[in-house]
C-alpha cells in the first residue's frame, strides 16, 4: 500500500495510492478516482486540493455515481500532513460531496429559499461530516487539518473568514 509520503516524493505513485482507498460507507456514490497534475483555482485564487463529478444523463436525476479527481496541490498542502489528514480530506469530505450528488442533497429550491447559496451549503454539509468523524475518532487528524476544517465549516455556515475576502481597487472588502 502506498503512503502519503511516498506518493508526495513520487508523482508516478499518486493514482495508485488514491485506487487504494477504501470510501467504506461512502463507496457506493464514487465511481472512480483521477490524479491529475494540475491545480485549478476558483474565482478568489484558491487553489482546488480536489473535486466530485457526479455522473449522469442530461437530465439531473438521483442515483448517479462521482468521478473524484485529486489535484497535484492536493499533495503539496501544509494542511494534509498524515495518512489521516489526507483521508479526511479525500474521503470523508469529497466522498461525501459524492454521496449529496447521488442523491441530489441539498435540494437547489429549499436552500434558495433559505437565502443560502447551494454551494455554500454543500461545503458546509461536508465539512461538518468531516469534522464529526474527527470527533468521534474515525480520524486521528493534525491539529492543523482540524483547524482548517473548523475554518471552513464557519466560513460556508455564514460566518466569513479572511479566505473569502476580495481585493477590489486596493480595499480589502
Amino acid at each position: 500500500m502506498i503512503t502519503l509520503e511516498e506518493a508526495k516524493r513520487e508523482v508516478q505513485c499518486r493514482q495508485r495510492h488514491l485506487e487504494e482507498k477504501d470510501f467504506g460507507e461512502l463507496a457506493r456514490y464514487v465511481s472512480d478516482v483521477v490524479y491529475s497534475s494540475e491545480s485549478p483555482r476558483d474565482e478568489y485564487g484558491i487553489t482546488y486540493m480536489a473535486t466530485y463529478f457526479p455522473k449522469r444523463g442530461m437530465f439531473l436525476i438521483p442515483g448517479g455515481k462521482s468521478q473524484i479527481w485529486v489535484y497535484a496541490s492536493a499533495y503539496e498542502a501544509p494542511e494534509l500532513q498524515n495518512d489521516d489528514d489526507f483521508d479526511s480530506f479525500f474521503k470523508d469530505h469529497e466522498g461525501f460531496h459524492a454521496k449529496q450528488g447521488f442523491y441530489l442533497n441539498p435540494n437547489k429550491i429549499i436552500t434558495a429559499f433559505q437565502g443560502v447559496s447551494i454551494h455554500d451549503k454543500r461545503e458546509a454539509e461536508a465539512y461538518a461530516y468531516q469534522l464529526a468523524r474527527i470527533k468521534d475518532g474515525t480520524r486521528d487528524v493534525s491539529p492543523t487539518l482540524e483547524a482548517f476544517v473548523r475554518l471552513n465549516l464557519n466560513d460556508y455556515s455564514g460566518q466569513p473568514n479572511k479566505k473569502r475576502l476580495k481585493l477590489v481597487e486596493g480595499v480589502l472588502i
